[in-house]
């Protein structure tokens, strides 16, 4: 017996594409927030491993953490943004994306050609956090002579750097707190997500500011907290990780500003 099969009514069609629309509209926001969970986990597991390798530098260097070599008489730490800052440990050629450069000095103060960090991470990708959408470029800081001018701040685009040349200030998603000494008496952060503010010395996290400076690096200018990320970092405003020396991660509310038993000097 022939059966007839009868055609969708454009009412029948017009009501499944309804009904597909809504379902989609359902999982939309479930799928996001997937893929979401989804970053910030792989930029937890960069945090770890960087933790594991700073402390495994510590391990072969009398438990001291590292810092970027700077001329004899001047204090370490206070210097490490001027001669290389974070990029400085992993590139001395940081071309970047060939028009925004950074330090390319091709060696330290004291002579060395090989980036403190070379040998003791996998790869430069890790620097990158993949929720960074985006980062500020503060013309070149990082550089005797460089521009230190914040005002002229620019938003960049980071991008996974698969070279050391690539490894430039806005390609990195992180703060490093330097000069510290590993012990196996207490924990100390060591990394963390960095803010769009600029992330040196003890000022970080839209800090108070460089004297004079207070209206670029406040917290007005992030439009965040003192202490507290804003809508324009890795994480939104929600907050961040922070990796300490025994590699352990946790995440850091943004509801409250960083509160450590020392101050914190971070190299950006």
């Amino acid at each position: 017996m022939n059966v007839m099969r009868r055609a969708f009514s454009l009412i029948e069609l017009l009501v499944v594409i309804a009904i597909i629309g809504v379902l989609v509209a359902l999982l939309l926001p479930a799928l996001s927030g997937a893929a979401d969970r989804a970053r910030q986990a792989k930029c937890m597991a960069h945090g770890q491993q960087a933790a594991l390798a700073l402390s495994a530098y510590a391990g072969d260097n009398r438990s001291v953490l590292p810092t970027v070599p700077v001329p004899a008489g001047l204090p370490v730490v206070a210097n490490q943004h001027r001669y290389g800052g974070l990029a400085g440990f992993f590139s001395l050629q940081q071309q970047g994306d060939g028009t925004n450069v950074g330090f390319t000095g091709g060696a330290y103060s004291n002579g060395s050609d090989i980036p403190v960090l070379r040998s003791y991470f996998s790869h430069t990708g890790v620097l990158r956090c993949p929720s960074d959408k985006e980062d500020r470029y503060y013309g070149m800081p990082h550089g005797p002579g460089g521009n230190t001018s914040y005002a002229a701040a620019r938003a960049m685009r980071p991008e996974a750097p698969g070279r050391e040349e690539d490894v430039v200030s806005y390609n990195i998603s992180y703060v490093y707190f330097t000069g510290r000494t590993l012990t196996s008496l207490r924990v100390e952060a060591v990394w963390a997500d960095e803010t769009n503010g600029p992330d040196i010395d003890d000022l970080a996290w839209y800090g108070p500011g460089y004297p004079g400076q207070a209206t670029v690096n406040s917290a007005a200018a992030g439009a965040a907290g003192a202490g507290w990320y804003a809508p324009v970092d890795n994480h939104r405003a929600e907050g961040g990780h922070i990796a300490a020396t025994d590699g352990s991660v946790r995440w850091h509310k943004s509801d409250r500003p960083l509160s450590w038993r020392e101050p914190l000097s971070c190299v950006d």
